[in-house]
């Protein structure tokens, strides 16, 4: 920590990576704005960011907490508290561009991706175009106050982002409707399990940027697990917009497009597995005379707390294991009627399942 003195250097660094230099004049000196600014890629280097820890009530005393922050290359937008024209303070948000982003599908799916997007206030809905053959799900898209349009051509006209949220089934139809209103600098959104972007261009007889999408049902609560993998054509910039409308409603990452069947089971598949563990736990405890509802609220908060101790412990899986197993205890034995019925192996094998599955209905 260090008070408000100790902020200069810092302001001036964080000055030299901003575009042009440009922010907004402070007229009141005791007046702590937010400006949104554009920052150069360079930012992207930086080891450090100056994050306001807390600002005390009295004039001209700050705490400030020094932060290594692993920034994307595309972050082009950030909050800046200013005092005394000092930029005291550079944060990572996502504000995204000024491109109309297209759904044509307006199903659970989208419908989570674009909560996300104006729940988080990154884009305005009436820059977000819908289409869906549903009337009724199209009505409640247009109560959110997007741009609901007549036809698939028409938002792909209008949009320079499309996102095919429809079946795989349908895919071959949306891109034979579309293709005439794309051109080659739009880029196309697929989030159907096994439509490969290759898939995508021969479809569309277009080379177009492409991003390829396995996210989860999760994602409905802004808790989802999304995989991406971009085209070798698409740019940073692009990709980052799309990146981003799925890491406002969860976590989101990057792989290679050799990997994303096989991420089916990790990601998008793998709900199902925790529902049927959980209701398996459910009816045992209900069998042995233990309200259903008390039992399903202690089995979510158990998987709740098991998944940050994944996450946050620092602990293998296995590790984890052993400090819930003591030896002779109740654990141990539960343990080992799993291991006989080699549930592990069944899982890795569900699993291998699920992938091959996906290699059949690839496109």
């Amino acid at each position: 920590q260090s008070e408000r003195s100790g902020a200069s250097d810092n302001a001036n660094r964080d000055r030299q990576l901003a575009h042009g230099n440009q922010f907004s004049k402070i007229i009141n000196s005791e007046m702590v704005i937010l400006t949104p600014i554009t920052i150069n890629n360079h930012f992207n280097n930086a080891n450090y960011v100056t994050k306001v820890d807390h600002l005390c009530s009295e004039r001209h005393t700050f705490n400030f907490l020094l932060k290594k922050v692993d920034f994307r290359a595309a972050c082009r937008l950030a909050l800046i508290f200013c005092v005394n024209g000092d930029i005291i303070w550079g944060g990572g948000v996502i504000i995204m561009s000024n491109k109309r982003i297209g759904f044509i599908g307006a199903g659970n799916m989208a419908t989570a991706i674009v909560n996300g997007i104006i729940g988080n206030k990154a884009k305005a809905a009436q820059d977000i175009s819908v289409f869906d053959l549903d009337s009724a799900k199209l009505a409640l898209m247009a109560e959110k106050g997007t741009d609901t349009v007549s036809s698939c051509s028409e938002l792909a006209a209008k949009s320079d982002i499309i996102v095919l949220a429809v079946k795989p089934q349908n895919y071959d139809e949306v891109l034979s409707d579309i293709k005439d209103a794309v051109t080659e600098d739009k880029v196309i959104v697929t989030i159907a399990a096994g439509i490969s972007i290759e898939y995508i261009r021969k479809g569309l007889g277009k080379n177009c940027p492409a991003v390829r999408v396995m996210p989860n049902t999760p994602l409905l609560l802004g808790k989802g697990a999304s995989a991406l993998c971009r085209s070798e054509n698409i740019s940073d910039d692009d990709f980052k917009e799309v990146y981003d409308m799925f890491a406002l409603s969860g976590e989101a990452v990057i792989l290679p497009e050799s990997q994303m069947n096989a991420i089916i089971a990790v990601n998008g598949s793998s709900p199902a597995y925790v529902y049927l563990f959980a209701k398996s736990m459910v009816d045992y405890a209900v069998s042995v005379g233990i309200d259903r509802d008390t039992a399903l609220s202690l089995i979510c908060k158990t998987f709740e707390g098991s998944a940050e101790m994944l996450r946050s412990s620092g602990d293998t899986p296995e590790t984890l294991i052993e400090k819930v197993s003591s030896k002779g205890g109740t654990t141990i034995e539960a343990l080992k009627v799993l291991n006989e019925r080699e549930v592990p192996k069944a899982i890795i094998d569900a699993m291998a399942a699920c992938t091959a599955r996906a290699e059949e209905l690839g496109k």
